[in-house]
């Protein structure tokens, strides 16, 4: 039979952690109400604890083990005060390698911008936050010696993520601190970095700035933090779907803003993702003003709302105007959306959603900028409609398995720019592309675009390309299919060629580019297997052309005027040392020879005309 403690949490947090806190705690459940008491005074109701807490161990951290103290270090009788030296917030600080800055207005704070890479700047750096907090900058006093690019594997204590730290207090009766990591959204928890506790900087931390500063500091004795949950001025930990510029939208239709609690009633409120949708007046708004999403303006004026629930999920759907159809998990998470009237969509589209599995907006032809550019579970995507696609086109996502958009003409830059699980792309009219266009598919053998005219930097760069069809190809990126496995390559219509051109393919023999007359640098660089090249309308040649090319014996250069040959073929040397005899026909070339003594490369320009057998493959640009 199951005790009081046992039955509540059972009722409140789920099964599971029934049988968690049975493992964990059973000394605590010899007194009645004990434990069911620590648990309710700390973390809001929520079913999917238990599993956050077990998802929330890796192999260097136990999330389970830091709960287990947690809840055990509630009980502790008393704490003992130990004598302590008085030292201000700036000395110890001093102690520890850093600088203390304390920002008193906004220029102030933007001063502290150069130390963040792109894409993780501080969400304070949008402007307002002196108004809702107390804003300091710790910065190691070595910051210029720690860079970003040494650190490819992100940790939040690592000496990078430490070096630069914002440490900020709400404002108010009781000021909740939270220490904002130089990585921001790159790691875990970012805003809990050394578990949001000043004595895990150095000893004294938290003492010193309550003294100087008058601060009341919601502060636990123990550093405790969880993946995906805050801890609120009430002192209780929720989880929450969504932190947008410090705003934590959070399960069970609570908001937390400045950490202070707002809890919006069910009866009238749904909070679905970040959206509040007012079932009374019939309306959908942002509680934060300052968010860009146009989510809202597709769903139009609003007449009739209704509510449905599947007993077997618990999921609900909200249905609106009897064709739009919201649906949310049990979490209040979108997770499904139908609009079959919806033409076109504006930039900004459900901009920070994730969790959304399911789409249906069939009869769209447009869709702008930055649709649903941080979502990462949507499987597929189909729109037989869609004629073009703004910048950022689900960029994110990583496991999107299928794509059906047959009458798309143009996409944008960072078009799936992480899908890695797409072996099949059937785009028959695409005629543009922008940079990264699925730049980091590893998987994908094949493509087949008839019409392609254009396409950007970082085209399929790391794909494994074993077959090729863009006939009408014109201009290319840098970068441009640079880990392909062909052997044999005709691109007829192409004129301008970016850096990086093939680079890296070693499985490479023939290639035709009759009408080229741009290339940029490193042009086939690290491709040993060809050994002929005639690029008969080339006027313009960047640096490292050819770079480590043991093969190559014959050039056709007939319209090149001015040739780096110092900077080409030898990139970073010959890495073989091997002796090369190289014939250029470049006529229009100044140079008479040319000898590189370090790799015992020799190279002879203006070399007699092509013989026969080379006539035929110049006529055939081979």
């Amino acid at each position: 039979m199951l005790s009081y403690d046992l039955k509540m949490i059972k009722d409140k947090y789920g099964e599971k952690m029934m049988h968690l806190c049975r493992r964990l705690f059973p000394s605590l459940l010899d007194h009645e109400g004990l434990l069911f008491k620590l648990l309710s005074e700390h973390f809001e109701f929520n079913k999917e604890l238990c599993d956050d807490i077990i998802e929330g161990t890796s192999w260097f951290y136990s999330a389970e083990e830091e709960f287990k103290n947690f809840i055990y270090a509630l009980v502790d009788v008393e704490s003992i005060d130990k004598e302590k030296k008085e030292e201000s917030p700036e000395e110890l600080l001093d102690k520890a390698g850093y600088i203390l800055i304390e920002c008193h207005s906004e220029e102030d704070i933007q001063s502290f911008r150069k130390y963040y890479a792109p894409r993780e700047e501080l969400c304070t750096f949008h402007g307002g936050r002196l108004n809702s907090c107390f804003v300091f900058f710790a910065v190691k006093k070595n910051v210029d010696e720690i860079r970003r690019e040494n650190f490819l594997t992100p940790k939040r204590e690592d000496e990078y993520g430490t070096s630069v730290i914002s440490i900020q207090f709400s404002r108010g009766d009781i000021n909740t601190l939270s220490i904002k990591n130089r990585y921001n959204h790159t790691v875990n928890n970012p805003d809990a970095t050394f578990g949001n506790n000043l004595d895990n900087i150095i000893p004294g931390l938290t003492d010193a700035f309550t003294k100087k500063y008058d601060f009341n500091i919601n502060y636990n004795t123990h550093n405790f933090s969880l993946p995906g949950y805050v801890k609120a001025n009430d002192g209780k930990f929720y989880k929450y779907n969504y932190e947008i510029n410090n705003v934590y939208y959070c399960t069970n239709n609570v908001i937390i803003d400045n950490f202070e609690v707002k809890r919006l009633d069910k009866a009238k409120y749904i909070i679905a993702d970040y959206y509040i949708i007012d079932k009374v007046n019939k309306t959908i708004s942002l509680h934060d003003d300052k968010i860009k999403d146009s989510f809202i303006n597709t769903i139009g004026k609003i007449d009739k709302i209704e509510e449905t629930v599947d007993k077997a999920t618990n999921n609900r759907s909200i249905i609106i105007n009897n064709s739009i159809i919201i649906t949310l998990d049990r979490g209040n998470r979108i997770i499904n959306f139908v609009n079959n009237k919806l033409e076109d969509i504006p930039d900004n589209f459900m901009h920070y959603n994730k969790t959304l599995k399911t789409i249906s907006i069939p009869n769209v032809r447009l869709i702008g900028h930055r649709f649903l550019p941080r979502n990462i579970e949507l499987k597929d995507f189909k729109s037989p409609l869609l004629i073009k696609v703004g910048d950022f086109f689900l960029s994110s996502n990583e496991d999107i398995e299928a794509v059906d958009i047959p009458n798309v003409e143009s996409v944008g830059h960072n078009f799936m720019g992480a899908s890695n699980k797409i072996k099949v792309i059937k785009m028959p009219k695409l005629k543009e592309a922008g940079d990264y266009f699925m730049f980091n598919n590893k998987v994908i053998e094949s493509i087949d675009f008839p019409l392609l005219e254009k396409v950007g930097d970082y085209f399929l760069q790391v794909a494994p390309l074993y077959q090729i069809n863009i006939p009408n190809i014109t201009e290319v990126g840098a970068l441009f299919l640079s880990n392909c496995k062909v052997k044999e390559l005709t691109l007829e219509k192409l004129k301008t060629i970016g850096n990086s051109f093939l680079s890296y393919n070693r499985m490479l023999q023939s290639l035709s580019l009759p009408n080229v007359e741009t290339i940029g640098n490193e042009f086939l660089v690290f491709c040993q297997n060809v050994s002929s090249l005639n690029l008969p309308k080339v006027k313009t040649i960047g640096h490292h052309f050819l770079g480590a090319n043991t093969s190559l014996r014959t050039l056709y250069l007939p319209e090149v005027v001015e040739f780096d040959l110092d900077r080409s073929f030898n990139y970073q040397s010959n890495p073989y040392k091997t002796r090369i005899v190289l014939t250029i026909y470049a006529p229009k070339l100044e140079e008479d020879a040319f000898k590189d003594k370090e790799s015992e490369t020799l190279i002879v320009v203006k070399g007699e005309p092509l013989d026969e057998e080379s006539k035929v493959s110049k006529n055939r640009g081979l």
